[in-house]
């Protein structure tokens, strides 16, 4: 059985995620009655793919924590740690649970450093023990991708905008190169957009930078219109930040970009550093640092060191059938020795 934010809608009424960690002594009552229903179909593996879900296991007996995995990703796992309720129902699960994955090694280590400083040592190192680094996967294109060519560089930032995307690092960049190098490019903003003060400080540095003819606010991309856009773009461009509470835990839009043999340059901080292989598919920069950023993209756009089948080559080791190889091994040793079949 799995708990993730899609079957919200399908058991027995459970929160969004983010609802779950705004309040987290609602989550006492669902656990009990989630408890019961579990208790009565007996599933082999619980798997809980979202950190919030974890506080749903708070009240779980033995017979049900021992059975459980849960998958970190990122910004939840810290941020239930900061919460003093969260992190009190947190801890029984974390002493408890056989074994748990992160998708990234940052991620591994920013999870226990926040146990060791907010509850203790011991179950910092019992994490540090218990934890599989588990990367995430992408359905791998079946054949290499065309690019598409354009007299304009095509630069593509995916993920909403957010200060944590660095976003604005990117545009500050992106005038730097501007100035540095005549090549006429498109940066193409693709994501969520809401009315918040980070965009409309966003919108008004454009404005002060003259960027309003280099950059493009496209908003959430269909499937095929997003395929189509990775098959036009010549670099990713992501400088995604990290702060005490927020950070990239793994970086899988570097992978799918190198899957259509697009180059990518994104930050050396996060989990969003062990997405992108220094000098094969792409760069590793300091977000803040728009010189630096701006030479990587010169050596992308204009001297092309960066090989498409390099970039290719690296999404290869992101696969689904990788991960699920990953996946079936760590239920096996962690709750499969009494389960058929594993």
């Amino acid at each position: 059985m799995i708990l993730s934010p899609e079957s919200a809608g399908t058991l027995s009424k459970i929160p969004s995620p983010l609802q779950v960690l705004s309040h987290p002594l609602r989550s006492l009552l669902l656990s009990l009655k989630l408890r019961s229903a579990l208790l009565k179909s007996t599933p082999d593996i619980i798997h809980i793919t979202v950190e919030p879900y974890a506080l749903l296991a708070s009240l779980w007996p033995h017979a049900l924590l021992h059975r459980t995995v849960i998958t970190f990703h990122g910004s939840y796992g810290v941020r239930l740690l900061q919460n003093s309720m969260s992190r009190r129902l947190l801890r029984r699960v974390l002493a408890s649970l056989p074994a748990f994955i992160a998708v990234s090694s940052y991620t591994k280590n920013r999870i226990a450093e926040e146990c060791n400083r907010r509850c203790s040592s011991a179950l910092a190192d019992r994490f540090l023990r218990k934890t599989q680094v588990v990367y995430n996967a992408i359905c791998l294109p079946s054949v290499p991708e065309e690019h598409v060519r354009s007299d304009r560089k095509q630069i593509l930032l995916i993920g909403p905008l957010k200060p944590r995307k660095g976003v604005l690092e990117a545009v500050e960049a992106c005038a730097l190169y501007r100035q540095m190098h005549a090549n006429p490019f498109t940066l193409r903003i693709i994501g969520t957009q809401d009315d918040s003060a980070y965009s409309r400080t966003v919108e008004q540095r454009i404005v002060a930078l003259h960027m309003q003819d280099e950059v493009r606010f496209e908003g959430v991309l269909p499937q095929d219109k997003l395929d189509a856009a990775y098959r036009s773009a010549d670099l990713l461009l992501l400088p995604a930040r990290t702060t005490e509470t927020t950070f990239e835990g793994f970086g899988l839009v570097f992978i799918e970009a190198a899957s259509y043999g697009v180059p990518s340059i994104g930050p050396t901080t996060s989990g969003a550093a062990e997405a992108i292989e220094e000098g094969k598919s792409g760069y590793r920069v300091r977000p803040d640092d728009a010189a630096q950023i701006a030479q990587r993209m010169h050596s992308i756009l204009d001297e092309h060191r960066i090989d498409p089948e390099t970039c290719r080559a690296w999404a290869q080791r992101f696969s689904i059938a990788s991960m699920a190889a990953a996946m079936s091994g760590l239920y096996a040793t962690a709750v499969g020795s009494e389960i058929p079949g594993l």
